[in-house]
């Protein structure tokens, strides 16, 4: 699973920083064209200076996962596999986020048991990596795999990114795993907690 980054560290471009932020605003509210175009601008003023400025590689990396989340959006899945290619690129093989794009990479690709095996790769360098946890919570309670399929395992995925980041969906994530595992108190107490932080929310 692909997730947005608003914050890109180190930069002191405020400009840049603009343009990703209105990226996300934009695909928040679905102008996926004009969101794309903002991301590009963003891309395009970092890799300008990337040879000046070498704290612009995580936000390279950060802007080209925005854009894969874009492109995963609209079901240009291709591209979107193409934008994680470039992002990891800038990572050494040693890395966790190397590993857990690898994963998101293969997950697209529909190569679900490579996808698990980049995640736990990334849990075993970085044990408290989120997108790790969070994507392997969602590969274990999709239905649509089958095979893979693993409550307990959702759950304490889900719990984990939670506890990292307690965010709209790793609420709901935790909450839905509690209700597959017909753990009903837990499962509502979470449904509640997510209706007051926001109440459009078509789960509750």
């Amino acid at each position: 699973a692909i997730y947005c980054v608003s914050m890109i560290p180190l930069l002191k471009n405020e400009k840049t920083i603009d343009y990703n932020k209105r990226g996300l605003e934009l695909m928040r509210s679905k102008n996926y064209a004009e969101a794309e175009e903002e991301f590009n601008k963003s891309l395009d003023m970092m890799l300008n200076r990337f040879e000046t400025d070498k704290s612009a590689k995580n936000a390279v990396i950060a802007v080209y996962g925005n854009l894969a989340l874009l492109y995963e959006k609209t079901k240009r899945t291709q591209l979107a596999i193409d934008a994680l290619q470039k992002s990891r690129k800038y990572l050494p093989f040693t890395h966790a986020d190397y590993y857990s794009i690898s994963g998101d990479i293969n997950s697209l690709k529909g190569n679900m048991q490579n996808a698990v095996a980049d995640y736990e790769k990334a849990l075993d360098i970085d044990p408290d990596n989120f997108n790790a946890h969070t994507s392997l919570g969602v590969l274990y309670m999709n239905p649509a795999n089958a095979e893979l399929q693993d409550y307990v395992k959702a759950l304490y995925h889900n719990k984990k990114a939670c506890e990292l980041n307690p965010n709209l969906q790793t609420l709901e994530n935790s909450a839905i795993s509690y209700y597959y595992l017909g753990d009903l108190p837990n499962a509502l107490a979470l449904f509640k907690d997510l209706n007051k932080k926001d109440p459009r929310n078509a789960s509750v």
